[in-house]
């Protein structure tokens, strides 16, 4: 009889220890099928975002080879809504956020001006002593040598090996370990290794604008900008600069777009830099020269 129980006994607990671990089979196999489905869920919301930027972009660029696009006109896809060239953000949608930037209105990152860049650092709350370190860093960053301006090892200097060349993007100058982001954004903002071949100032970022400006000058600029009534002949009644060589109040065909997408707690940025050409007989109207995100 106690052989009997003993064996209903065991018998019990292998029927226990083995529901356990069927238990635990489905616990697992259901939280493996759950991360799965959140898994799909996430690739399908990011891949409808980045479908999203796209068409964004694509209607974008068909409106800048379309429209006529000057000074004293905001094109646009819809008449609703503020265009602008000069590094502005503006919304397209309730998701996304343009930022259009022509090259035109940047200064080319591989011929700097020392006291203009130190202007630009200066005027935008970085302090001269600082200015004048950053400007270093960058040369030391794409001149053709190993030795600092101050006749140092560059690498026992600064602690990384410099690029010693042509920056082939204007996030390279991350890789400068000094640099910080306020510095970075500013340098971002005002610079470009693209370069149409003049320099345009009345489609220039805030950040740039104000350090060729007089403080009064910058604000009625920023005023004129925001009640969509700047062109050519208000620019230089205000400011006093007239287009000379290399200086034309003209838009170019580099443009600098960015897209950033943000919706039920997905966000997707992208950015382009484009040439185009709307007159292309024989080539393609649009060339991208870089693409980012």
């Amino acid at each position: 009889m106690n052989m009997i129980v003993l064996q209903k006994g065991i018998a019990l607990i292998q029927v226990l220890l083995i529901t356990a671990i069927l238990s635990v089979l489905v616990l697992y196999f259901t939280q493996t099928s759950r991360q799965q489905v959140a898994l799909a869920i996430y690739a399908d919301v990011k891949a409808k975002a980045a479908i999203h930027l796209e068409n964004s972009k694509n209607n974008i660029v068909f409106a800048l080879l379309t429209d006529d696009r000057n000074q004293t006109k905001n094109i646009s896809l819809d008449k609703k809504l503020k265009w602008n060239f000069y590094g502005k953000p503006f919304a397209i949608d309730n998701s996304t956020t343009a930022t259009i930037q022509d090259i035109s209105g940047l200064l080319p990152i591989h011929f700097l001006d020392r006291e203009l860049f130190l202007k630009i650092l200066i005027s935008n709350g970085i302090e001269l002593n600082r200015a004048t370190h950053v400007y270093n860093l960058i040369m030391d960053w794409q001149d053709y040598d190993t030795i600092t301006s101050m006749n140092e090892n560059e690498e026992s200097k600064y602690g990384y090996t410099a690029r010693n060349g042509y920056i082939l993007d204007i996030t390279d100058l991350s890789y400068i370990d000094e640099l910080t982001q306020q510095e970075l954004e500013i340098i971002n903002q005002s610079y470009s290794v693209f370069y149409p071949g003049f320099f345009n100032p009345t489609l220039a970022p805030d950040p740039l604008l104000k350090s060729i400006l007089t403080e009064a000058q910058f604000q009625q600029i920023l005023s004129t900008r925001d009640g969509d009534l700047v062109n050519n002949e208000i620019f230089t009644q205000v400011t006093g600069i007239k287009e000379a060589e290399d200086l034309f109040f003209a838009p170019s065909n580099l443009i600098k777009l960015q897209l950033n997408y943000f919706k039920d707690d997905t966000k997707l940025d992208k950015t382009w830099i484009i040439q185009l050409d709307p007159y292309a007989v024989s080539q393609t109207p649009v060339n991208f020269l870089h693409i980012r995100g």
